[in-house]
This record gives C-alpha cells, structure tokens and sequence, in this order.
C-alpha cells in the first residue's frame, strides 16, 4: 500500500547489460596475373571457444578447431574474402571488460611445390594471425577493433587490414 510503511528493509536492485557487438574478418588477394589459375581458397580458423560467422562453418573433431573457407573465382568483381559477420555477446567477456579473440587467416592450396609454387603462381600460404578484441563500453554497448597479422610479422596482429599476394612468372 503506498504511503504505508510495513516492511523492515528495502531491496532495489538495478541491472546492467550491454547490447551485442559485430565484426567482420576479411583478407584481400593481390595478384600480377592470373595465369592458368581460376580460383583461390582462403580458411578461416578457430579454436572451438572462439566465436565464428554464422554459416558454413565446419569442426574438425581431432583438433577442435573451426574452419570456414571462402573461393574468391577468377570472375569475382571483388578480390576480398569476406568470412561473415561474428556476434558477439557480453556472455562471452566472462564478467571482463574486453576479450581477445585469436583467428587464423590462411590461403589454401594443393599441389605446390617446395616453393609454394604451381602453374607459374608463387602462393603466400603464410597463416595470419587475426584478432577481435571485444570492449564493454560501460554504457549499454560494446565494441569490437580488429587486427591482422603482417607479411613480416604474420604472428602478431597489428594491422588494420589482411592483403595476400601471389605472384606470377612465366
């Protein structure tokens, strides 16, 4: 009854959460000449806590890890393997403030060589590294940066984006 007084104590009790946060991994192909190839293969990785995009992700049992690859076709207006779009909820900053999420980025190919070439096409098989730290912005949102691993430095994320070149000899 408002306005009456009966309990002994008084118990209010606010809640916080934040909303959910994207990001989008992503590698671009750079090549001189296509030569006799018609695709490239690109595989995103993760360990199997790691979030992934939502379609098209495969687990291998022996590892444990998460796979999604992307062909970027001869054809293709664009050269960017985009993986999708990872969700990220506040669930998974486990009561932190941020969290980093490790990926690897890797071109795929069979049949090279020792030198990592086949028909003329030198490929950069190099496993990047690419991060996702998340951030709970204490206000209701959350927020993802992104970092990728360079040609001299693959292992360490740094980068603001992920070019993968080939090269082509006759």
């Amino acid at each position: 009854v408002p306005g009456t007084a009966s309990a002994e104590s008084l118990t209010i009790t606010n809640t916080y959460s934040a909303g959910d946060t994207t990001a989008e991994l992503k590698a671009t192909k750079e090549i001189s000449d296509w030569g006799n190839a018609t695709q490239f293969t690109f595989e995103l990785s993760a360990d199997a806590e790691v979030p992934m995009p939502e379609e098209g992700v495969t687990s291998d049992t022996e590892t444990g890890r998460q796979h999604k690859q992307y062909v970027i076709h001869k054809t293709d207006e664009s050269l960017e393997a985009v993986f999708g779009e990872i969700t990220y909820t506040q669930d998974m900053l486990n009561g932190e403030k941020t969290k980093t999420h490790t990926y690897t980025i890797q071109e795929i190919a069979t049949g090279l060589d020792a030198n990592n070439k086949k028909d003329g096409i030198t490929y950069d098989v190099t496993p990047y590294t690419a991060t996702v730290t998340v951030t709970d912005n204490n206000d209701g949102t959350m927020s993802t940066d992104v970092k990728y691993g360079t040609k001299a430095v693959p292992g360490t994320a740094s980068a603001e984006s992920l070019t993968i070149t080939n090269t082509y000899s006759a």
